[in-house]
């Protein structure tokens, strides 16, 4: 016979001592709970919170540890990992790996009595993302972008038209989680962008989030480029739960010339730089394409395409297109470098 521990390693505890030793190579894993981790994670969901607001990622007074938050794992499977198989043990790890990224969900039915129903998800099928968490107000016309942080792949959401009116807020969705975590939490540091609707946002390398452009208060097209970094410098595991620890919004200088814009198409050519097509002015409808790559502090802009409409095979003027950057042989043409695929938009 086989044994599955519960809580701890118990290859190292119950099966270490006494009676449990002559079984000790009966003993496949344990389930963990690692309470180690748990601490941690409650105590940077305290930190983050504001005097008065609920606690992001605690529901009811509920905070949800799984593979998700790595708040639980098996052990080792030690002396028992010969007799169950490399094969079999690999399939188990992969099983863990799946369980935390969401790609395998574990169905439970209440009251059933019966074991949970694991059940894999169909590729390019959509599903309904988790939400364990307080979700910003209802709004539109906000930016959105994904990316990675130290620990954390974020979904930024920045902005838009809410109930209240024009808003600056950004939240945070751990994708793997399903929390949200609003910026404004205590540990930003500088001054984000003003009250924006109809801005675009890109996420860059280096753990952080691009927004432009965009309608301000009175209806001013924004010419303003601004950074939000999360963990720019990374201290190490070790300092995990440092005060050092901060989300930054920076506001860039432009170098050379910015356009004014809402409503347009942006999307990361590489790690620092981000093309920018159409969008509306404050006279009409646009369609040139302008570069801005981040430099330090600064964000330095250059003309790729003036327009205008009239040129040959250039999309018309237009605002709320979509747009990405994609190998050229990958639409058909024959070259190695890459290209800017425009997609629909209001014209």
């Amino acid at each position: 016979a086989n044994v599955i521990g519960v809580d701890e390693d118990e290859h190292n505890s119950a099966f270490a001592v006494g009676d449990g030793l002559a079984n000790k190579d009966k003993i496949v894993t344990s389930a963990g709970k690692k309470v180690s981790t748990a601490v941690e994670l409650a105590i940077s969901l305290l930190l983050r919170a504001k005097v008065g607001e609920e606690v992001p990622g605690i529901t009811n007074g509920v905070l949800v540890l799984d593979y998700a938050n790595g708040a639980i794992g098996l052990a080792d499977c030690h002396q028992a990992c010969e007799r169950i198989g490399v094969a079999t043990w690999q399939n188990v790890q992969k099983m863990e790996r799946d369980l935390a990224a969401g790609l395998v969900r574990v169905v439970t039915e209440v009251g059933s009595g019966n074991l949970p129903a694991v059940t894999k998800d169909l590729p390019n099928t959509f599903l309904a993302s988790l939400n364990s968490a307080k979700p910003p107000e209802p709004r539109a016309q906000h930016a959105i972008a994904s990316f990675s942080g130290v620990w954390k792949s974020h979904v930024g959401v920045f902005g838009g038209l809410g109930d209240s009116g024009l808003l600056n807020d950004l939240w945070l969705y751990e994708v793997d989680s399903g929390k949200w975590l609003s910026s404004d939490s205590g540990i930003t540091e500088g001054s984000p962008p003003p009250p924006l609707s109809k801005s675009c946002a890109v996420g860059l390398g280096g753990s952080g989030m691009l927004i432009f452009g965009g309608r301000s208060a009175g209806s001013v097209q924004s010419d303003k480029a601004y950074i939000f970094m999360d963990q720019p410098a990374f201290l190490g595991f070790d300092d995990a739960m440092s005060s050092s620890i901060r989300y930054t919004w920076s506001e860039l200088t432009n170098i050379g010339t910015a356009p004014a814009i809402e409503a347009a198409a942006c999307t990361a050519l590489n790690d620092t730089c981000i093309l920018i097509f159409g969008g509306r002015s404050i006279l009409s409808q646009e369609n040139h394409v302008d570069q801005l790559c981040v430099d330090g502090g600064s964000a330095k802009w250059m003309n790729l395409f003036a327009g205008p409409a009239s040129t040959t095979n250039a999309p018309s003027t237009r605002e709320n297109a979509g747009s990405a950057v994609v190998k050229a042989r990958s639409v058909g043409i024959d070259d190695d470098g890459n290209v800017l695929v425009v997609i629909g938009g209001t014209t």
